[in-house]
């Protein structure tokens, strides 16, 4: 059996390659191992990020945040989706869903894989608000 974590690295690097297909194959094969793990259902939302179902994803993340309150991924992503459609109202909801991950998680600001990448994105949705 494959270990979750090799699915999701898999799967995000397939979404991130835009290879949609292989990476909705794999996530299939992840949701039939790990029906109810929270990187499962965060893989899911990417997924559906990725072919524009917003609702949807935002749908997942929260799922994924609930089943691992400590998934910041799962946080984050729900906060990037929350700025879809690019309104002044969508994002503020992202800005303060964001500021409210680095109030949870203090360290993300400076000890998550990609907390240059959290930053930018609080900035640009508080210029943008």
């Amino acid at each position: 059996m494959i270990k979750i974590d090799e699915y999701w690295k898999t799967v995000t690097e397939h979404l991130d390659a835009g290879r949609l297909d292989e990476a909705h194959a794999l996530l299939r094969k992840m949701l039939e191992s790990y029906p109810d793990n929270d990187l499962s259902v965060c893989a899911n939302g990417l997924y559906h990020m990725a072919t524009g179902d917003v609702a949807e994803a935002r749908a997942l993340f929260e799922k994924a945040a609930e089943i691992n309150p400590e998934n910041l991924d799962a946080r984050i992503y729900s906060a990037l989706a929350a700025r879809k459609p690019r309104t002044p109202e969508a994002y503020a909801r992202c800005r303060d869903e964001l500021l409210n991950v680095l109030a949870i998680f203090p360290g993300a600001a400076t000890s998550h894989p990609r907390s240059n990448f959290i930053l930018k994105v609080t900035a640009e949705c508080c210029d943008e608000v």
